[in-house]
């Protein structure tokens, strides 16, 4: 007959693990919480935003905010920042997201920025 083998539990091993290697830590859960990072401004308009660090050191932080009304195009992009890891955003600067040009409509989708941990420099895609 053979053997059960004992459940595997990616979860608790993972926060095992993390504690062990970092035994200052608080249990995890107690420390994430779910809160809505910015809520749409009216119905039928959805927000796509996403933050990243921009420095290798310290908290300054970058936010892009995407407004649709459509699927298929951004209708306003918006950039913040942050020096205190995102508890606090500088005011909305508005980005052009489309123009029309002689040769057609010209868009611009914002969509990430990468930091690269060896040189410290961000760039935006």
């Amino acid at each position: 007959m053979p053997v059960p083998l004992p459940s595997y539990d990616r979860d608790l091993i993972t926060r095992r693990l993390l504690l062990l290697a970092f035994p200052g830590l608080t249990r995890t859960q107690d420390r994430v919480r779910r809160e809505v990072f910015l809520a749409s401004p009216t119905n039928g308009t959805a927000v796509m935003a996403e933050a990243y660090y921009t420095r290798v050191r310290g908290g300054a932080m970058l936010s892009i905010e995407h407004r649709l009304s459509r699927s298929d195009t951004v209708d306003a992009a918006y950039y913040r920042t942050s020096s205190d890891h995102g508890r606090t955003w500088s005011a909305p600067v508005t980005r052009s997201t489309g123009e029309r040009r002689p040769a057609g409509m010209w868009r611009r989708h914002p969509r990430a920025c990468h930091l690269d941990p060896v040189s410290g420099r961000a760039f935006r895609v």
